[in-house]
């Protein structure tokens, strides 16, 4: 198992590191391919964007974030992480990146994000559903974005050739059932 920035993990299997299934956002493996050809792909659920804060600031809307009392907004690297796309997004599509101007940061990843606003490093920043979800008491708070930006529709993505293994068989059959149904949406896909 490898977790991390989806090109360095495509760009891997297109070295033949073995690997015979990718989970990501179906658009991103689209998009950054790399020669890496997928013979099949198992929807997993769709996403969103969320928008945490910091403990002591409460927000109704995103909007909220271009006030005074905000000094700091961050999101994912759009280069390698699917929620930075997203954020990326949104942001020009609602123009609230323009009003942000030098308030918004961009950073490698969700988790650092997340630990930003946890330490009270950022006021606020855009993040995924699941670490909202496994640490709602670490924050002062959080906004689902539902629009705005392209769905985010997971998938498991099974790499061309590595279909008929016993192993990639039997572990697509278990991601369509109620049992993997019920893990995935802990981990916030629905």
């Amino acid at each position: 198992m490898y977790g991390g920035h989806i090109g360095q993990m495509v760009a891997q299997i297109a070295q033949g590191s073995g690997a015979a299934i990718v989970v990501s956002d179906r658009a991103t493996l689209d998009t950054v391919s790399q020669g890496v050809e997928f013979e099949s792909y198992v929807p997993l659920g769709d996403t969103v964007l969320v928008l945490a804060w910091r403990k002591g600031l409460s927000f109704t809307t995103p909007e909220e974030l271009a006030s005074d009392a905000v000094k700091t907004v961050a999101h994912p690297d759009p280069k390698g992480a699917i929620y930075g796309r997203a954020a990326d997004a949104y942001l020009t599509s609602t123009g609230l990146g323009a009003r942000l101007g030098d308030k918004l940061q961009v950073v490698s990843s969700v988790p650092q994000v997340f630990a930003y606003v946890v330490n009270g490093e950022i006021d606020a920043g855009f993040v995924n559903r699941v670490m909202v979800l496994n640490s709602p008491d670490s924050i002062g708070g959080s906004l689902e974005i539902a629009q705005g930006y392209p769905p985010i529709s997971m998938v498991a993505a099974v790499v061309k050739d590595q279909g008929s293994s016993p192993q990639v068989q039997a572990f697509c059959e278990f991601l369509k059932s109620d049992r993997a149904k019920e893990i995935l949406k802990k981990n916030g896909l629905w």
